[in-house]
């Protein structure tokens, strides 16, 4: 392969690796029916696991792709423990006062496995990280409430990489933190 066809499949491999602009169906998170979890391991011994009760956002699925913007709330923090929850928002942990939302905005996608392989920009604590995760489409259809679509993923970060320290030295806390997400999107008219 001379390098110009070589630079050339290069190219197409880039364009076709982001998610067309005018993408086949943008949905609505319908927060009522989606949700936003972690869990992280607790002195070595046990996940313990939480929530955020608010967020929003969109996502668009094309041929190629996937397109994914998620707004969540960082005070709707929810572990069932009101003491956990108080410590949880404070400058140890998730500093909501100064850091509300936390945010993540895909920037590529790749098809794989059927799903896809997501790349975009994760922020928690005021630091953007670049992660890339797997997403799954659950399903699709027409419903009483409109034509619906679902995706979900799984994937761990290490708290460390944005900032969040408090206990990992010690290990009271685990530094990985396993982020599930379920969201089931409206279809926009």
């Amino acid at each position: 392969m001379t390098k110009f066809a070589a630079a050339l499949a290069v190219l197409a491999a880039c364009v076709l690796s982001f998610p067309a602009a005018d993408a086949t169906a943008d949905y609505q998170v319908d927060a009522s029916h989606s949700s936003v979890g972690f869990s992280v391991m607790h002195f070595g011994v046990a996940d313990t696991r939480g929530r955020f009760d608010a967020f929003e956002g969109t996502f668009g699925i094309t041929d190629d792709g996937i397109a994914l913007d998620v707004t969540v709330q960082a005070a709707s923090l929810n572990t069932n423990s009101e003491a956990r929850d108080k410590h949880l928002k404070n400058a140890d942990f998730f500093d909501v006062d100064t850091h509300p939302t936390i945010t993540f905005k895909s920037t590529s996608a790749v098809n794989d496995k059927g799903g896809w392989s997501v790349t975009g920009d994760l922020t928690l604590l005021g630091v953007t990280q670049e992660v890339t995760v797997d997403i799954r489409k659950v399903g699709e259809g027409e419903t009483p409430y409109g034509y619906r679509a679902g995706v979900t993923c799984d994937f761990t970060i290490n708290r460390s990489d944005f900032g969040m320290t408090w206990g990992v030295d010690n290990g009271a806390v685990g530094d990985a933190v396993t982020l599930s997400i379920a969201l089931e999107g409206v279809k926009a008219e």
